[in-house]
């Protein structure tokens, strides 16, 4: 059989985003909410890149990536459901 995929298509509100550049470390990959903006106040959001998949040389296929902490900060408006191609 075919596997069935889904892609969701989504509006988020990244609001106040952290910038992290390029930077990979342990701090920004095991982070469980955004970092400090000001004392008690956090981040919306935090973001990264660009990025450049471990396959690919350096191109179009760069991309950033943000990410939100909080559900009610998306809104999903489309779901994509396709079936993956056998070789």
């Amino acid at each position: 059989g075919k596997e069935l995929r889904q892609l969701l298509l989504l509006r988020a509100a990244v609001g106040v985003s952290k910038d992290f550049g390029s930077l990979v470390s342990r701090e920004t990959q095991s982070l469980t909410k955004p970092p400090e903006q000001s004392p008690g106040v956090l981040f919306d959001s935090v973001q990264g890149g660009p990025h450049r998949p471990s396959r690919a040389g350096e191109g179009n296929c760069d991309s950033t990536m943000v990410v939100i902490y909080d559900l009610t900060q998306a809104y999903p408006e489309y779901i994509v459901t396709y079936r993956v191609r056998e070789n």
